[in-house]
């Protein structure tokens, strides 16, 4: 799991080399392979499968459960507290459902119903339909998983040495699984980037890597501006604390636009 998270690390920072040397370390030595259909990733009764490499653990008891269920899936989701549903208070993002091809198998995994009076779909990842209560559900939040790290693979792999047979059939193993054609042969890098990039989108959406995957590839501000988002420069930085500056004897100073 550390060797895994370095290679991200790498990646983050760009350094690529480092990147593939990390991943291919990982998936050589073979601790873990992945699930054969996509929902068993995410199954409520198939925790800590082999395709996880670091998960946060819950457990159904109220209070030591996750929550993510009652915040995203619709108030008519069976998938819910027992079958009572969800808030819907997340909800998938317009023309996002039109970005998969009816033929790719996550699709049943990734979105739940649409909720009552409203034309639009929530995520649907993480389903305990016997959970115990609104913080009762079951489901693991993983962290970091094989496909991740076989998509870095990719990537790294495209940026060291263009788009390669290993860098083609990294991503093929993702493609099979969800049931499509792998990339069409004779991209250039740049195009394979373009296209990995959309693929990381659609498998690992509400994972909370689209972030870093937009700002690594410099893809951040044209992505949000064109769906109309508000847009400035510090926005690709948090700002620091006071506390912490106060704490450095103003040796750190405060990032810019803040």
């Amino acid at each position: 799991a550390a060797a895994a998270f370095l290679a991200k690390v790498y990646l983050t920072t760009r350094d690529y080399p480092n990147a593939l040397a990390k991943a291919n370390e990982v998936v050589n030595s073979g601790p873990y392979s992945l699930q054969i259909n996509y929902a068993d990733i995410f199954d409520v009764e198939n925790k800590n499968n082999s395709e996880v490499i670091f998960a946060l653990q819950h457990v159904r008891e109220d209070g030591l459960g996750m929550r993510l269920q009652s915040l995203v899936l619709g108030p008519d989701d069976k998938y819910s507290y027992g079958g009572n549903g969800g808030w819907g208070l997340s909800f998938v993002e317009d023309g996002f459902y039109e970005k998969y091809q009816q033929t790719d198998d996550r699709i049943n995994t990734m979105f739940a119903n649409a909720a009552p009076g409203l034309a639009t779909y929530h995520a649907g990842k993480w389903r305990d339909p016997v959970a115990t209560s609104a913080d009762g559900h079951g489901n693991d939040f993983i962290i970091y998983r094989y496909a991740d790290l076989i998509l870095i693979q990719a990537e790294a792999e495209n940026e060291v040495n263009g788009p390669t047979t290993a860098a083609y059939n990294s991503v093929k193993q993702i493609r099979d699984r969800a049931q499509l054609a792998n990339f069409s042969a004779g991209l250039t890098k740049d195009q394979f980037r373009d296209e990995l990039i959309n693929e990381r989108m659609l498998e690992l959406s509400w994972e909370q890597h689209r972030w870093f995957d937009l700002k690594r590839t410099g893809k951040l501000q044209a992505t949000l501006t064109s769906i109309g988002k508000r847009w400035n420069d510090k926005y690709l930085l948090f700002p620091i604390p006071q506390t912490e500056i106060d704490a450095s004897n103003n040796l750190v100073t405060q990032n810019p636009g803040y």
